[in-house]
């Protein structure tokens, strides 16, 4: 939950090497929504075009943007047109576009996509994805107003050992839930371990 010092860190990754891959530029963006800071969010989404699968990258981080209702969803250029020459990979990630537009286009999730984004979360993946995939999903799940069934996502992307403790405490999309007892149950773990991590990083 140490938002500025976090966006101190990842600015410096990208200053020292500005063709890193999305991950710091996803972290940044992250803390400067977390903090309102969202037309700063929206410009470090921006991965440099001669990079690969920029288009791709830059319209998830955008998405997640799109999905806290932080800025208008805007459809894109046809998905097809981007997954081309990233192989299966971009297949799945074509896929998990069609989903989200089609979520942030009708505000509703449709049971195929329920399920096909319920099933990010697979034996295949490692602890940390498998907490992430759990995320996105209760994230999908508030966005249409799901919000027991939330609970149930961030209850798994806990047991999987989510250490995510900044979206557990500032994703604008679970405002609504962090009254309700079931939320406050689940903060105690989180906050514990968000604690250990920033013992071992001190």
């Amino acid at each position: 939950g140490r938002l500025d010092e976090a966006r101190v860190r990842f600015q410096a990754v990208l200053e020292l090497d500005p063709e890193s891959p999305v991950d710091p530029r996803l972290g940044l963006m992250l803390a400067l929504a977390y903090q309102g800071r969202t037309d700063e969010a929206v410009r470090a989404a921006q991965v440099p075009s001669h990079l690969p699968a920029a288009e791709l990258a830059t319209r998830f981080c955008l998405l997640r943007l799109q999905m806290w209702r932080l800025i208008p969803f805007v459809p894109g250029r046809p998905v097809e047109d981007l997954i081309g020459p990233l192989g299966e990979s971009g297949k799945l990630a074509g896929r998990l576009f069609e989903s989200l537009e089609r979520m942030l286009a009708t505000a509703t999730l449709g049971a195929e996509d329920r399920e096909f984004l319920k099933g990010f979360r697979s034996a295949g993946q490692s602890p940390r994805m498998q907490a992430a995939s759990a995320q996105f999903y209760a994230e999908a799940l508030m966005f249409v107003g799901a919000w027991d069934e939330a609970l149930v996502a961030v209850a798994q992307a806990i047991a999987d050992g989510s250490e995510d403790f900044a979206w557990f405490e500032y994703c604008p999309l679970a405002a609504p839930l962090r009254g309700r007892a079931e939320w406050l149950a689940l903060r105690g773990p989180m906050a514990e371990r968000a604690a250990a991590v920033q013992a071992a990083v001190r």
